[in-house]
């Protein structure tokens, strides 16, 4: 049954286009000699088999061999049987049988086999044996395997060329459209089949084989899925994955940043959403910086490679301006056992790495002279992926996800990130702070992630081994880095931070309606920088941390740090309070600063109103008593007077015409200079 081919004296082959016939062979070197010439060689069998080529040994129905391992009983008994028919070789590995000896006619031999088996339940007829003998001896038993169980059917197999080519531009086209049905989209197809060969109609298929055909082409591409799925893969490139291996800490670090889908508290006290942006070393897979920020920006990353390239003990920062009260009630479970100075191992064992290599993307921020210009004062060579292309930075792009599922969905205000995960109100739900949010992810790198075992740090010559966690990958390669990386000092670390100017007042410097201090401040308040077109002061300050920011003093050229003042945050129920403040806020009617001013001026102008009237109604009272006082009468009876002549009159519309005149006063021949005790002049 062998139809292995092989080399003997005497066969002629064709090397280097010429004819050659087999001399000698001494093991697997050959004396071969020229047909024509007797030009003799000697070569061995690698250089030969390389010349002449090989062809194939197997049966191209030797594919159904695998479908062996799935056969039923039946089929692997029938073989055991036809072999027996063709070698003498009984089932079940018995001794021979005489009645099936090789030197018996095929014909009798074949007749009692065919009993034998209609007694076992098979029925099979003589001329589907003797198909089934000489199939045996070509291919063995993968002969009496169904074809039609083996045969494969693809979507795309009696399709017309103009149908697929219709269906796949279609396909193609909807990749940055809004996702639809594909009822609509086998519609489609139809109507442009019929505009373009409207003779070829009976090319086109069913609706039930376009929608196959649809379902072929479009793989990953599917447009009635998830459109951002979909766009993602059409960004994939359709080239070879290459490995860009990072052999040691540093090699390549990948920075990107991504929607925080959770919703926190604003600096303006209203609930907002922030980006997230992480630094990731691809060797070790540890984050070494982070940013939470409404929109990153060129200073942002600056301000990341200071904190990627200092140990956290090391950074010149000041108190977190945080609700620890309340995070102390929102840690981690597995945290709440651990003493502070275990905490505190756990945030020295991150890794500070010196960077080598910084993988961005092509955005704006990353784009900025102030990232160019960092990366070229710390040596740093940047290096930006090509034009929508995420898997250049797929490390970073799948941490995203582990945060988001391991991290982001177990905080208060969470999104889901989709319209369709995002719950009823999560923006009402007891919101963390900005500052609380970067601290808490802080904590959780340092306790969790790197601490967790990543599935790209798996030994690659033992791939069933345990993998390993960012810290113990980065313990492992440490000793062959060869150097100790130097961190920043404390002014390289500050000139990294964000720029803004500021004048120094008496209470100190206000930025970002904070106010910071520190009493080394104190010869330079209310004076005026010396930088050149400058009077105000250069402020450092951390994008993620408000608790501190650095002055810098041109007059001695150094950096003072100053704290935040109010430090009322950090404080039993400070937080409730003015959680409750904000809620209370709008029941008291707030105004702004036109509104306040419209106001003022009507409070103003009615007092001025009433005050006039107060006054006139006190001195026609003053005056009645003076005239009380020069006619003799009593306090009632110029009170009734008085009352009298501020009532209506009685003349007027309405008045009760028998009512007796209450004014007995006689203004007409009254002469004030006689009341008052005055002579009137002749």
């Amino acid at each position: 049954m062998s139809n292995i081919n092989g080399f003997r004296l005497g066969d002629i082959v064709l090397f280097h286009d010429q004819e050659w016939t087999i001399a000698t062979i001494a093991g697997t070197v050959f004396g071969l000699r020229e047909v024509l010439s007797g030009e003799a060689l000697s070569t061995t069998l690698t250089e030969l088999v390389h010349a002449i080529g090989r062809t194939d040994l197997l049966h191209s129905s030797m594919s159904a061999l695998s479908a062996l391992h799935h056969a039923d009983e039946a089929v692997l008994l029938l073989a055991e049987h036809v072999r027996e028919l063709v070698d003498g070789t009984a089932p079940g590995g018995l001794e021979p049988r005489p009645e099936y000896d090789l030197s018996l006619p095929q014909g009798k031999r074949n007749a009692r086999k065919l009993d034998e088996l209609k007694h076992l339940g098979i029925l099979v007829g003589n001329s589907t044996l003797r198909r089934y003998i000489a199939a045996y001896r070509k291919i063995g038993p993968a002969a009496l395997i169904d074809a039609r169980s083996t045969r494969t059917y693809l979507p795309l197999d009696g399709v017309a060329d103009e149908v697929i080519a219709i269906c796949d531009q279609l396909v193609r086209e909807r990749v940055r459209s809004s996702s639809t049905t594909w009822t609509n989209l086998a519609a489609e197809v139809r109507k442009r089949f019929l505009d373009q060969w409207p003779d070829k109609l009976a090319l086109l298929p069913g609706k039930k084989k376009v929608i196959q055909v649809l379902q072929e082409l479009s793989t990953d591409l599917d447009p009635t899925g998830s459109a951002k799925n979909r766009q993602t893969a059409a960004n994939s490139p359709k080239r070879v994955f290459s490995q860009r291996p990072a052999l040691l800490p540093g090699g390549e670090v990948q920075v990107d940043s991504s929607p925080f889908d959770v919703i926190v508290r604003m600096p303006n006290g209203r609930p907002g959403k922030v980006e997230l942006t992480i630094m990731i070393d691809k060797a070790t897979r540890s984050i070494i910086a982070i940013s939470v920020k409404t929109k990153n920006t060129g200073t942002d990353v600056a301000a990341m490679l200071a904190d990627a390239m200092t140990p956290h003990p090391l950074r010149p920062t000041g108190v977190p301006a945080i609700d620890t009260w309340r995070l102390r009630r929102m840690e981690l479970p597995w945290a709440k056992n651990l003493t502070h100075e275990q905490k505190a191992e756990l945030d020295t064992a991150r890794p500070a790495i010196a960077i080598n290599r910084l993988v961005t993307d092509n955005g704006k921020d990353y784009r900025s002279a102030v990232v160019e210009a960092a990366c070229a004062q710390l040596g740093i060579i940047l290096t930006r992926s090509a034009v929508r292309t995420p898997t250049d930075k797929a490390i970073v792009e799948r941490a995203f996800h582990t945060i988001k599922t391991r991290f982001v969905m177990l905080l208060p205000g969470q999104t889901g990130g989709t319209v369709e995960a995002r719950g009823a109100h999560p923006e009402q739900e007891d919101l963390l702070d900005v500052e609380e949010l970067i601290w808490l992810f802080d904590a959780w790198v340092a306790q969790v992630w790197q601490n967790s075992p990543m599935e790209g740090l798996r030994d690659p010559r033992h791939p069933m081994a345990p993998p390993l966690s960012p810290n113990a990958a980065y313990a492992a390669m440490f000793p062959f880095v060869a150097y100790v990386p130097m961190p920043l000092s404390e002014r390289d670390y500050i000139a990294l931070m964000p720029i803004d100017h500021r004048t120094i007042q008496k209470d100190g410097v206000e930025f970002g309606r904070r106010t910071y201090d520190s009493p080394a401040l104190a010869p330079y308040r209310l004076r005026s920088s010396k930088s050149p077109g400058q009077k105000k002061y250069e402020i450092h300050y951390q994008p993620t941390d408000p608790s501190r920011i650095w002055v810098y003093i041109d007059q001695i050229d150094e950096y003072i740090a100053c704290d935040w003042r109010d430090r009322r945050v950090d404080t039993p129920h400070s937080r409730r309070m003015w959680d409750l403040a904000d809620q209370v806020r709008n029941t008291f009617r707030p105004l702004d600063p036109d509104q306040g001013l419209i106001e003022t001026m009507s409070l103003i102008e009615r007092a001025h109103k009433q005050w006039k009237k107060e006054a006139a109604r006190d001195e026609r009272a003053e005056l009645a008593e003076h005239l009380d006082e020069v006619q003799g009468r009593t306090t009632r009876e110029g009170r009734a007077s008085l009352r009298a002549v501020e009532s209506p009159s009685s003349d007027g519309p309405g008045a009760d015409p028998t009512a007796e005149d209450g004014n007995d006063w006689d203004l007409d021949d009254w002469e004030p200079d006689e009341a008052f005790g005055i002579e009137k002049e002749n």
